[in-house]
């Protein structure tokens, strides 16, 4: 009859020494057969044990973070980043940079001759740059990161292309809006060579009061029209100095107007110097913003206005009136596109409805 195993309430066959093979080992290597050895437990949630005297759940997350491999008594990078070491006394970021580039070295982007860099004020661009040569770039991490920037059309009724680059950046407004603070309001963007795709600060304008007044001196320099020098003071800030000149256009748009009200025979329905009044205070506008082109069309341009000005009176005055008229061969014609009515530009309509209350008062 085969033995079995001298420890009470095990019936397994004896192996040696009244043991068997479980109870000798304990007995041999610990010293008491009976020995059990001491499950140890996570002591951040009593889990079976992994390391360091945690979970593996546990373990991994300490490990992740800075806060948790110090709380651990663990090594951190000998670079300053605080996080656990991997290898070499570096985390794995510095020592995936020094395996694979050579150097612990954070990379960045070589400036060009006089270029400049300010960040972006915008919440969602955080950590970008952009230059006055036209170039973005980001620090949001160690290593400085040349952001690409692309030709493309945003929206599909806009005629032209604009360089953008991710998130949704303009790249010429924001050079504008970093290096040419806009005092004045304006939106629009002038590109002094034509170019779009170059936005250079030096090539950026504001369409607005300063570049359009900065072109009309321009202009009124190169005219030798016999008004050049009177206009060249209005615009460096003399508004006195054309007053003669506008009670002289008062008069020619006085007999202007009713020349072309004569031809509908309803002259007085319309009040003329309301209209006149109108027309020299658009005209004024117009010019303190420096929006004339060409001195040499200046009689046409003050007449476009009036038509302008006349046919809104035509239409707010006598909605009771047939726009249409009879000629005098019998033809059917439009009393508003025979005044001359055309729709301002989008410029000269922002700028009077801006200062058209404050220049009347």
């Amino acid at each position: 009859m085969s033995k079995i195993c001298s420890v009470t309430g095990c019936d397994k066959p004896d192996f040696c020494r009244g043991y068997c093979r479980k109870h000798y080992y304990n007995f041999n290597v610990h010293g008491d057969p009976c020995y059990k050895k001491e499950e140890k437990r996570c002591t951040e949630c009593n889990k079976k044990h992994y390391a360091k005297g945690l979970c593996r759940e546990c373990y991994f997350k300490a490990k992740g973070t800075v806060s948790g491999a110090k709380s651990l008594g663990w090594k951190t990078c000998s670079q300053g980043c605080d996080a656990p070491v991997y290898g070499k006394g570096l985390c794995r970021q510095c020592w995936n940079r020094l395996t694979h580039a050579g150097t612990l070295d954070s990379k960045t982007i070589p400036d060009l001759p006089g270029e400049e860099w300010r960040e972006i004020q915008r919440v969602d661009c955080k950590g970008i740059l952009v230059s006055n040569m036209g170039r973005l770039k980001s620090i949001r991490k160690r290593d400085e990161v040349l952001i690409n920037a692309n030709m493309r059309r945003v929206n599909p009724q806009e005629q032209q292309d604009t360089l953008m680059a991710a998130g949704n950046i303009h790249v010429h407004m924001e050079v504008l809006r970093a290096f040419y603070p806009n005092t004045e309001g304006d939106f629009q963007a002038v590109f002094l060579d034509g170019d779009r795709s170059n936005c250079r600060a030096d090539n950026l304008r504001w369409y607005g009061k300063e570049y359009l007044v900065a072109k009309a001196i321009t202009m009124a320099e190169a005219s030798d029209h016999p008004l050049a020098d009177c206009f060249l003071r209005f615009w460096h800030g003399e508004t006195n100095i054309l007053n003669d000149w506008f009670e002289q256009q008062k008069e020619r748009l006085r007999g202007f107007l009713f020349r072309r009200l004569d031809r509908f025979c309803v002259p007085y329905y319309v009040d003329v110097e309301d209209c006149v009044q109108e027309s020299i205070v658009s005209a004024f506008l117009a010019l303190r913003r420096g929006m004339i082109q060409s001195l040499e069309n200046i009689n046409s341009w003050m007449f476009e206005i009036a038509k302008k000005v006349l046919a809104s009176g035509v239409r707010d005055l006598l909605p009771g009136v047939s726009m249409m008229k009879v000629g005098d061969e019998g033809e059917d014609f439009n009393i508003i596109d025979y005044t001359g009515w055309c729709h301002p530009s989008a410029e000269l309509q922002a700028i009077y409805n801006e200062e058209i209350l404050l220049c009347a008062g």
